[in-house]
């Protein structure tokens, strides 16, 4: 869901935070930062501990972003640009995660 609603998030996000148009392409941004590197350091955490732990951890991490998304964004945009990128590295494991337990 948090793909599915991105233009309604950015349309409401830009006018109740009155961020300018850089900074909001920097915060849509961050998420991805947090996913760029993820999957490569999930993939050596997976082949080491294993697809359902590293996945449980990497779900525990995502629920944690998205529940303190709503704390962040009232606090500074600093703390929302951090929330957004924890959320990218959380989601970016599932992939290798996923790999190696359909494998085994």
């Amino acid at each position: 869901m948090d793909h599915s609603l991105k233009p309604l998030q950015c349309k409401c996000m830009y006018y109740l935070f009155e961020f300018s148009v850089g900074w909001f392409v920097v915060l849509q941004s961050s998420f991805l930062w947090g996913y760029l590197v993820s999957p490569i350091a999930g993939g050596v955490l997976v082949d080491h501990y294993g697809g359902k732990v590293v996945m449980a951890w990497g779900v525990a991490l995502w629920s944690l972003a998205t529940f303190l998304t709503p704390w962040a964004s009232q606090t500074s945009l600093l703390a929302l640009l951090t929330v957004r990128a924890l959320l990218g590295v959380a989601e970016g494991v599932a992939l290798p995660s996923m790999n190696n337990m359909v494998v085994r």
